[in-house]
């Protein structure tokens, strides 16, 4: 009874490597043309045997996912993104080297993907692969590496398999950052807004009611960026590195 009862552990690890790189004397406050950052080897997969299986956008259910995210030897290169008011993602042109607002021109709209340059984006789906047997405790925890940018952003939106956000699920509310953090949303491509974001410290998410049926699975949005709007986004604080991100989703099998 023991034993079944033992929490199951499945290590998925979504390494996302990224290094903010300098350019010379140039400008670098956030959402310049310049700003850049770069990513390689995301991944995830399961180190340990259980009825609990991962996929991403494919449903592949497996017990390793590798998102094709860039390579140790060639990175892939990402510029600062904010998610506005008005539902897209935009990349402005900073107002000035030390303040991450954006200046008075328009922002220009950009497109998360799998292989975009400015917002990663695929899914993070958990089954419970099982024949018999709920599995309780469901939950994904987001673990930074201890040197980590201020103004990385992960999101985990529960979603529908058709990848539709449920209902009261957003992007803003559903937002993570090392030690919690906030910014300034943007309202839409030429606007600014005194709304606040802010980034829960948590690192435990919930699946579902947190608990999954054999053959039941709950599906995940994943986005990681760097929020543009963030104010340690700027000049100085470039060259900061993202090492070992990683997703640990745990379960504890019913009685």
């Amino acid at each position: 009874m023991k034993k079944s009862r033992k929490r199951l552990l499945i290590s998925s690890v979504a390494m996302l490597l990224v290094a903010m790189l300098a350019l010379g004397t140039a400008t670098f406050a956030w959402f310049t043309q310049n700003t850049t950052a770069t990513a390689d080897g995301l991944y995830a997969k399961t180190i340990k045997a259980s009825t609990l299986k991962i996929s991403k956008t494919d449903k592949a259910w497996t017990t390793h996912v590798a998102y094709g995210f860039g390579t140790a030897e060639t990175q892939h290169i990402m510029y600062p993104a904010s998610h506005a008011a008005d539902g897209n993602w935009y990349n402005c042109v900073a107002a000035g080297e030390t303040a991450y607002d954006k200046n008075a021109a328009a922002g220009t709209s950009v497109t998360p993907g799998a292989s975009s340059d400015y917002v990663f984006a695929e899914q993070l789906n958990v089954k419970n692969d099982g024949d018999t047997g709920s599995v309780s405790s469901v939950a994904i925890a987001i673990n930074y590496p201890a040197s980590v940018s201020s103004y990385i952003r992960v999101a985990l939106v529960p979603c529908d398999s058709a990848g539709t956000a449920k209902s009261g699920q957003t992007i803003e509310n559903n937002t993570y950052a090392p030690s919690g953090d906030s910014n300034k949303q943007l309202t839409n491509a030429t606007t600014e807004s005194d709304t606040t974001v802010t980034a829960s410290s948590s690192t435990s998410i919930t699946v579902g009611t947190g608990t999954l049926a054999a053959g039941a699975a709950e599906y995940f949005n994943l986005y990681i960026w760097f929020e543009g709007q963030d104010s340690e986004c700027y000049d100085t604080n470039a060259g900061q590195t993202l090492n070992g991100l990683t997703f640990t989703v745990t379960g504890t099998p019913a009685a």
